[in-house]
């Protein structure tokens, strides 16, 4: 029995040996290189962005707050800072703004607003939570034939935010489902004669509309595309530009943080 086991071992210990392989990934190198790796927080620049920061704030404060701003003109103000991604500044302010303005709106007020107007304006409180009427675009639809008015697709700023709108929509609200698909055709079919700016507005919001996409990426696009459009506040550019640089900053420092 003992010299049966013996053998035994001798033959499990004759048998040839499996060398496992691990699977090895290659990986590509980073795009990034070593950059973060080798950067260096320059306090001084946060400190003094820090500092633009609160100066400006403190103007587009007094801004919202002005009585004597155009309620057009004050609820634009409000759809910038919303799409530059600085409303956590001005929560309190623009809130207590809404508010009022919500409270004052009636219908008649939008019979002479044009569809860049209407447009901005009902994105503005659908995005801060305040249910506007989408009986706003009814007005630019013709009655006899229940189709959207011809005159509206040469505006193609406000055919843009119209389309912006219908992204807003909630169910049961058919005027803007037919917008969706009137609006969307219709961009689509000038947005390869459009130029500059308007040309790449149009295809990023028919290919990534902004409030699917990532907060920091649609501000920085805005602040892009939009400049003109907020440059009446030069405050609230300042305040957008030290704010990106800033956030970039510290993201870049966390990055070298991680890369260590």
């Amino acid at each position: 029995m003992a010299t049966a086991n013996v053998s035994t071992t001798i033959q499990a210990n004759n048998k040839p040996s499996i060398e496992l392989v691990r699977p090895l990934a290659n990986f590509p190198p980073s795009t990034w290189g070593d950059q973060f790796l080798s950067f260096s927080l320059d306090n001084s620049k946060l400190e003094a962005y820090a500092k633009i920061i609160e100066e400006q704030k403190e103007n587009v404060k007094r801004l919202i707050d002005n009585l004597s701003m155009d309620s057009n003109e004050k609820l634009r103000l409000m759809n910038c800072i919303y799409r530059l991604g600085l409303k956590h500044l001005f929560v309190d302010q623009i809130d207590g703004q809404l508010d009022k303005l919500f409270k004052e709106f009636e219908l008649k007020d939008y019979q002479d607003a044009d569809l860049y107007t209407t447009s901005i304006n009902f994105q503005v409180f659908r995005q801060h939570g305040y249910k506007m009427s989408c009986d706003v675009f009814k007005k630019f639809k013709d009655c006899s034939s229940d189709k959207f008015h011809e005159y509206i697709t040469t505006d193609v700023m406000g055919m843009l935010s119209f389309y912006e709108s219908t992204q807003l929509r909630i169910r049961g609200e058919s005027i803007l489902d037919e917008a969706l698909t009137f609006t969307e055709a219709q961009l689509k079919a000038v947005v390869d004669i459009l130029e500059g700016n308007l040309a790449q507005r149009v295809k990023h919001a028919l290919m990534n509309p902004f409030h699917r996409g990532l907060q920091m990426v649609e501000a920085r696009l805005y602040f892009t595309y939009y400049e003109e459009e907020c440059s009446i506040h030069e405050s609230l550019l300042k305040l957008a530009n030290a704010q990106f640089n800033y956030l970039q900053l510290l993201q870049k420092e966390e990055l070298h943080i991680l890369t260590k």
